[in-house]
């Protein structure tokens, strides 16, 4: 389920794309291996995996996006990663992605939106901003 957010915008490689439309799916898991050995215990016994996150943001496009949707597209198709933010009121999340797809929608009252879905490589950073 997509979330709305509002007053919210999604950067790429330091250039601004737009103000978020919503973000869907935004996921930060480490999954468990099972390294039990059979008939050592009665329980079994895990260790945490490497992370792995993921999320997909749709955007009003801005009006300088043409340099960022062109950065995207390029760095989709050689394989480049480069870093993200995503900026709210009360914060942000940034870090290094790779982009997994990308689609534009034709212009709509005089607005066009963009679909991107990334693949994170780093640690994500969240910066809480202060309350005035």
């Amino acid at each position: 389920m997509a979330v709305s957010a509002n007053a919210a915008s999604f950067s790429w490689g330091g250039v601004d794309v737009g103000e978020l439309v919503s973000i869907g799916d935004f996921t930060a898991e480490r999954p468990t291996i099972d390294v039990s050995v059979m008939g050592a215990d009665t329980h079994r016994e895990f260790i945490v995996g490497k992370k792995n996150s993921t999320f997909t943001v749709t955007v009003y496009l801005s009006h300088d996006a043409h340099m960022a949707t062109g950065k995207i597209l390029e760095d989709w198709k050689t394989a480049t990663s480069d870093t993200f933010t995503l900026d709210f009121a009360d914060g942000s999340v940034a870090g290094s992605a790779y982009i997994t797809s990308f689609g534009l929608s034709a212009e709509q009252d005089g607005a066009s939106t963009c679909t991107i879905s990334c693949q994170v490589v780093s640690d994500l950073t969240f910066a809480a901003t202060p309350a005035p």
